[in-house]
């Protein structure tokens, strides 16, 4: 797997915002995420699911992934006060996260050891949805697809791939 990866803004329409990653110009994953309802459609080549992204917590610090039958599948935390860096815990397994703002770049590492991962470019959504840098919108608005971004680096072909 090329390990860099690309999120745009597809479009905005009847509450939906519409994202693609896409990977040397090509979709790899499709994102539909209403941000009022909560819920998420994921598309890729080997499945399509919806889940529920939900802020939990004390203080609502958290993020949690539901499938559809409401059980908790994910979860995104950020670092204490750090809302650019955290973890995304997905089938028993950490993934670690970077967003660097100021060259508009989200990084995946496997281990806290910085093991790099996958690297994501997001440059193009942060005029489109008016976001600033290191503000909690910033995470809130990213946060769907960091979620996205984890379980399709989760995906049976995607494992292999990435090990």
């Amino acid at each position: 797997m090329n390990k860099a990866l690309q999120w745009n803004l597809r479009e905005n329409r009847f509450g939906y915002n519409i994202f693609e990653l896409s990977q040397n110009g090509e979709k790899v994953l499709a994102l539909a995420y209403d941000p009022d309802t909560q819920s998420a459609r994921l598309d890729c080549e080997i499945s399509k699911r919806a889940f529920r992204i939900e802020k939990a917590g004390f203080l609502k610090n958290r993020i949690v992934l539901k499938n559809e039958y409401g059980i908790n599948i994910a979860q995104l935390a950020p670092e204490k006060n750090h809302a650019n860096e955290g973890v995304i815990e997905l089938e028993d397994q950490r993934l670690f996260y970077s967003i660097n703002s100021l060259v508009d770049e989200l990084v995946v590492f496997k281990h806290a050891s910085q093991q790099f991962m996958v690297n994501c470019n997001f440059a193009s959504l942060k005029d489109a949805l008016g976001l600033k840098r290191k503000t909690r919108k910033q995470f809130d608005e990213y946060s769907p697809l960091l979620m996205a971004l984890g379980w399709f680096l989760f995906l049976p072909s995607k494992v292999e791939a990435v090990a």
